[in-house]
């Protein structure tokens, strides 16, 4: 017998093991993950999840079993949350009214901390949960730090009893004042009961006006009756309150409205908004009324008709603020059912846009809708055209259709933007938005992603264009992450946008890149932050510009940038202001004269200071304007140097093209041509092509030159007049002279300026007063004397010459020779008085022999500072 025993509760224990395993599968497959089982005076749960089809829907922690009869369940926490399988249906099935609760073993259930952040789309308190049954009897508790509920249902009678109160800031954060609530009635056969919910003094937070609302209601079946009352108007929002006329009265049938009486007035900061309805006392489910806007920036009336379990609404147009027209063509019969369809026509105007519906249907199931057709926008804003396009389906979960189609034109420019919808939530949380087109005369290809985020919109900016100014080359690409909270635009770290290298004309621009590092922020200040630039510089026919970088301020519709060019040794400031569709502002600039400077301009800076400040502009180009001052620069043109260069130049940058002029004199202390000029002085104008020098002066050889003006290059002949240039000087130039000669000269000189030339066109010279030469008996003039009788005879001839009369004439070709004819007429006084005429023509490369000459100068300098 025992042994039968035995075996008896062996295979119960078996049995209730198999059915423990295959419950505890048959739980793991339905989507319960459990981890730290263990036993502490009862089953402990450390953590635990149900997410049925990989979705967490519950998730608690320290769940422990006390006891099985009755139950006793307690947890630390529970969260819960909505997957969106579970909010993907297409339809809500509406049920039946439950005949109560169900019936169940004797339990004590206790959550210390309850999260839902599903229930609503604002944050809610953290809740506490306790739930009682005994003998059916059930009891709930539901409690906050400033709130509390508690209700009571009996099986078996079922009666059910609720109330509660607490304070409405914490679940409205804008809102104060105090809520409580009771209600009782039957729970078996057909329910039934009354709800009383009192609010008193009701206001917004920030102000001190409040109001207490009333709302009373009962219920029988599917039949119901509501009453609404204010004591005072209600305060929303700031300039908005809601006030009625007398206590609001409903009731119905279901969906069904069978009876009506109201009348609110809210009053905004735009106008008034007035709703009047009453049922007809003759007829029932019957009545009228009307939405009434007057004020500022609201305008029209809307009627409205119930008959029948129909609402009707006529043909009527609203305006809204900022401009807004709604407009509803044909009438309009809506069931008043749960369960229905309606078409609707809608047209909504804005600045000039037009978005109209089409083949508009809405259909609807409980709480659940859809509505099926197409949106047309069409119309002009801010002088563009725009169009735009959309077909396909809504529900208040996703969008279903092609993509939404917008474009925008002016004149010649057209942009068309794409943005596919295809299982876009209705308010969309990602998604991405193509563009392409010309936009300003730039072509467009842009992409914008976009996702919601816990604080607020994010995504990127990626697109492509050219530089329209540009002949060849100049690709733009941009890339910007940025973040959207608030009503704030952030750019994100790492932005940056880059010109590829482009020709205009014959000047290369090298490429260009601008990128922050720390972001950038943008709202309605204007945009704030640090921007860091670099440009590789730019090449043209007769200049270069090496690479620049710096670092931009923005500070709203203000900014600061400084950039080095490292090449140069030069600094440059830049503030600037946004007004008028472009910007404008000013610039310092300082540094030293440096060699890579003169890289294409045929001369070399070798020394010197430079500084300058001016003003800059940019509408529809860019135009800059001010003045640099030299001091102590020193340049070479080839083999021709200047040193002491002193000057203020006015200089501007214009429709592409740089220019500059003097203010008052340029003054250079030395210009080493091989002969010395000392105290040049004069005016200038160029544009690095071509410069116009005007009043000319400088003191070379004991004399001195002027020039009206001279145009460099030039195809004409430019007078220079020189005077007064001393003999004895021009001996000296020779490192050997063979004669010594005295006296001054003057002339007239026709000189071309070529770009890498020198030409000298019927030049002449004569004396200035009485000149002297001597022919010291050297060896080179003894040997050339005794070569040949005549020669002698000329030699002695012109030994020692007093010369009253020296007339020359001159000619100098590209290559640089000089062809002149002189006549020498006087009288040798050591052969008595005897009168001489000497002609004489020579030949010789000016430019070899200046270039020798400057030449040997340095080689002699040298040579003195080695020795010292």
């Amino acid at each position: 017998m025992k042994r039968r025993v035995l075996q008896l509760v062996s295979g119960v224990l078996v049995v209730l093991m198999v059915l423990a395993l295959a419950g505890a599968l048959a739980l793991y497959a339905m989507g319960l993950r459990v981890s730290g089982l263990s036993w502490q005076q009862g089953l402990l749960v450390s953590q635990w999840r149900w997410q049925p089809q990989d979705c967490v829907q519950w998730q608690g922690e320290n769940l422990r079993l006390d006891g099985l009869w009755p139950l006793r369940v307690r947890l630390s926490t529970l969260q819960g949350r909505a997957c969106p399988d579970e909010q993907a249906s297409d339809a809500t099935t509406v049920q039946g009214f439950p005949d109560g609760l169900p019936w169940t073993p004797p339990f004590d259930v206790t959550v210390h901390q309850l999260d839902l952040p599903v229930v609503s789309e604002w944050p809610l308190p953290t809740l506490a949960l306790s739930v009682r049954q005994r003998h059916q009897q059930w009891q709930l508790g539901v409690c906050s730090l400033q709130s509390c509920v508690q209700a009571s249902y009996g099986q078996q009678d079922g009666l059910w009893r609720a109330s509660g109160d607490g304070q409405l800031g914490e679940w409205l954060a804008q809102v104060r004042g105090r809520w409580q609530w009771q209600g009782s009635g039957t729970w078996q056969g057909t329910p039934r009961g009354q709800l009383s919910v009192m609010l008193s003094d009701v206001g917004r937070v920030e102000g001190e006006a409040s109001a207490n609302v009333s709302l009373d209601g009962d219920f029988v079946g599917e039949g119901w009756r509501l009453r609404a009352a204010l004591s005072e108007p209600l305060p929303l929002m700031p300039g908005w309150w809601l006030e009625g006329g007398h206590p609001s009265v409903l009731q119905g049938e279901g969906a069904t409205l069978t009876a009506m009486d109201a009348d609110l007035r809210m009053t905004t900061p735009h106008g008034e908004a007035r709703l009047q309805a009453r049922s007809d006392a003759r007829q029932a489910a019957t009545g009228q009324g009307a939405l009434t806007l007057s004020g500022p920036a609201l305008d029209g009336r809307l009627a409205f008709v119930w008959q029948d379990r129909m609402l009707t609404l006529p043909p009527t147009t609203l305006t809204l603020p900022d401009g807004i027209l709604v407009t509803l063509p044909s009438a309009l019969s809506i069931p008043m059912a749960l369960n229905g369809e309606a078409v609707l026509p809608l047209q909504v105007g804005y600045q000039g846009l037009q978005l109209q519906t089409k083949a508009s249907q809405l259909r609807w199931q409980g709480a659940d809708w859809l509505w099926a057709g197409a949106l047309a926008l069409q119309g002009r804003w801010n002088g563009y055209q725009v169009t735009g396009q959309w077909e396909g389906e809504a529900t208040p979960r996703w969008l279903a259709g092609k993509p939404l189609r917008l474009t925008i034109a002016q004149g010649e420019d057209q942009l068309n933007v794409s943005l596919p919808v295809e299982g876009m939530p209705l308010v969309p949380e990602q998604g991405t938005a193509t563009a392409k087109g010309q936009w300003h005369g730039y072509p467009v290809q842009a992409a914008l992603q976009f996702a919601r985020g816990e604080t607020g919109w994010q995504g990127s900016l990626s697109g492509q264009s050219r530089v329209v100014a540009l002949d060849h080359g100049g690709k733009l690409e941009a890339r910007v992450p940025w973040r959207w909270q608030g009503s704030v635009l952030h750019v994100q770290p790492g932005a940056q946008l880059r010109i590829d290298q482009g020709l205009v004309g014959q000047t290369l621009l090298r490429p260009v890149t601008v990128s922050t590092r720390q972001g950038l922020v943008l709202d309605e200040q204007g945009m704030r932050g640090a921007l860091q630039v670099q440009a590789d510089g730019l090449a043209a026919a007769r200049w270069q510009l090496p690479r620049v970088k710096g670092e931009a301020t923005l500070k709203g519709n203000q900014g600061q940038a400084h950039f080095t060019i490292d090449d140069w040794k030069t600094a440059l400031s830049v503030d600037g202001t946004l007004e008028g569709g472009g910007a404008r502002g000013s610039l310092q600039l300082n540094g030293a004269l440096v060699p890579a400077m003169g890289q294409g301009l045929g001369m070399t800076p070798t020394a010197g200071q430079f500084q300058g400040d001016g003003r800059w502009q940019w509408q529809q180009g860019v135009s800059v304007e001010g003045e640099l001052a030299l001091a102590d620069g020193e340049v070479a043109w080839g083999s021709v140097e200047g040193r002491g260069l002193d000057g203020l130049l006015a200089v501007g940058y214009e429709d592409g093209a740089p220019w500059l002029a003097s203010r008052g004199p340029v003054t250079v202390q030395t210009l080493d041509v091989g002969t010395p000029i000392i105290n040049l002085t004069f005016a200038l104008e160029g544009n690095l092509s071509r410069w116009h020098f005007r009043d000319v002066r400088a003191d070379v050889l004991g004399g001195s030159l002027v020039a009206p003006a001279l145009d460099w290059p030039s195809d004409q002949v430019q007078p220079v007049v020189i005077s007064q240039i001393d003999l004895q000087q021009v001996a000296a130039l020779q490192a050997s002279p063979a004669v010594s000669l005295a006296g001054r000269i003057g002339g007239y000189v026709p000189l071309q300026l070529g770009e890498d030339f020198l030409v000298v066109e019927q030049g002449r010279l004569a004396n200035e007063g009485p000149l002297m030469l001597r022919v010291p008996p050297s060896q080179s003039v003894q040997a050339m004397a005794q070569s040949n009788q005549a020669v002698q005879l000329a030699l002695d001839s012109i030994s020692h010459l007093q010369i009253p009369d020296f007339q020359a004439r001159m000619t100098m070709d590209r290559e640089g020779w000089l062809d002149a004819q002189m006549t020498l007429k006087g009288v040798n006084p050591e052969r008595k008085n005897l009168p001489v005429v000497f002609n004489y023509t020579h030949r010789e490369n000016l430019l070899a022999l200046l270039r020798s000459l400057r030449i040997g100068e340095e080689i002699t300098q040298q040579l003195r500072t080695e020795k010292q």
